[in-house]
């Protein structure tokens, strides 16, 4: 007779093991779009008041 445990058990490992890989990279994207808009931000701030307004109507558009 086949276990059934195992038959179960299996594929909710893999399951469990590809949720955290997903959200591991979905974090780690997401700080990485982070450290690019703050890069942004900062650059924006240190600019000039004209490349500011040329910024605040590209960046919407992103």
């Amino acid at each position: 007779m086949v276990d059934i445990r195992n038959t179960l058990r299996e594929p909710g490992v893999k399951h469990r093991a590809y949720m955290s890989d997903a959200l591991f990279k979905l974090n780690v994207g997401l700080s990485q779009f982070n450290s690019v808009h703050i890069f942004l931000q900062n650059k924006i701030m240190r600019s000039s008041w004209f490349l500011q307004k040329e910024w605040a109507a590209v960046l919407p558009l992103a």
